[in-house]
């Protein structure tokens, strides 16, 4: 992760609007950028928030270095270890073979799958493993406008997700909303990030009102960190947008505290007054009902979780990702040392 551009800056106040190309590969841009580890990446979850479960299902290509990682995780609750997931298929080293017609369609070595049926409208993503009695065949249709960010290549979307499910045997039907994502052209690297932990909340409450926000807590909130880092409350909002009744609008502010569990460092919930471009204020509380650590950098302890919402009196759900560096993770074992 960066210690500038990618993360710290900002870099996702302005917003875009992304074209149908941009579900396209873009390797070329990387390969004009020149840097190794230039990015393009692909993010499909879904969750059944009834039965607390919840996904990460996504691939990240680096053009340069002919390599991918990806797969499929799904897990119900808390679960403390990655391999602790009822569905957990990541593979780290790959070529990138599979992307080898684009992204129209593309099928990695375990199986996990993706088609781009119409692009910006409608998805397909489907992984099966029967030793395990594990797999999923799901279609994503859109229900908003893909909103793009003005300083990176990266596009979301809220997305109608619809299939089934079979998690160690159990069939579920799927049929919910979710928020999808992909980035092209952008340079991550794994420098340290002397910053405190950053949540990215991809948020729905129906086909008409959603919103994403990535922020830090607010340093006049008490956060744990307070002693460690000096934080500007007036920077602690990195990106976002919020999509109402057919009109995206960008994000103004933000005040943020998180909770978390001060054994594991998951976070169990966090709250938030948010301000809008139109100057419309909402009143967030979360509470994390399902997560798992995922840890494709070294460097960084990141969290997926599925959050229970309520804003402004209306309920919905969020992926929230937990982002915690070295600086952040290190400094919170000192101040709150485990028992021997």
């Amino acid at each position: 992760m960066s210690d500038g551009s990618y993360i710290t800056n900002q870099w996702g106040l302005e917003l875009a609007t992304p074209g149908p190309e941009d579900d396209e590969l873009h390797s070329e841009l990387c390969r004009s950028i020149g840097a190794h580890n230039c990015v393009e990446t692909q993010f499909f979850g879904f969750s059944i928030p009834e039965e607390n479960i919840h996904s990460i299902n996504y691939f990240r290509h680096h053009p340069n270095m002919g390599h991918m990682l990806g797969g499929a995780l799904v897990f119900q609750g808390m679960k403390e270890h990655f391999c602790a997931a009822e569905l957990a298929d990541y593979r780290i080293f790959n070529t990138d073979e599979p992307l080898r017609n684009g992204l129209r369609h593309m099928k990695m070595i375990n199986s996990y799958e993706t088609e781009v049926i119409e692009p910006l409208k409608r998805f397909r993503a489907a992984y099966s493993d029967p030793q395990r009695q594990n797999s999923f065949d799901l279609h994503y249709t859109a229900v908003a406008p893909p909103i793009g960010m003005k300083r990176t290549g990266h596009l979301e979307q809220t997305m109608r997700v619809q299939g089934e499910l079979f998690l160690r045997g159990k069939r579920f039907d799927v049929d919910s909303l979710t928020i999808r994502n992909r980035t092209w052209g952008e340079v991550r690297d794994e420098n340290h990030a002397a910053i405190p932990a950053t949540s990215w909340m991809a948020c729905t409450v129906d086909e008409n009102f959603s919103f994403l926000v990535n922020a830090m807590d607010h340093p006049d909130l008490d956060p744990v960190w307070k002693n460690d880092f000096d934080i500007d409350g007036d920077k602690t909002l990195l990106g976002g947008w919020m999509y109402r009744d057919g009109e995206v609008v960008g994000l103004k502010s933000i005040r943020k505290i998180t909770r978390y569990d001060h054994r594991s460092w998951v976070p169990t919930g966090c709250e938030f007054d948010l301000i809008d471009m139109k100057g419309r204020s909402y009143a967030v509380k979360m509470k994390i009902v399902a997560a798992v650590p995922y840890n494709f950098y070294l460097n960084l302890n990141a969290y997926m979780c599925l959050a229970e919402m309520e804003v402004n009196g209306q309920r919905g759900r969020c992926d929230f990702q937990d982002l915690q560096w070295t600086d952040m993770v290190n400094a919170m074992y000192r101040r709150f040392p485990r028992p021997n």
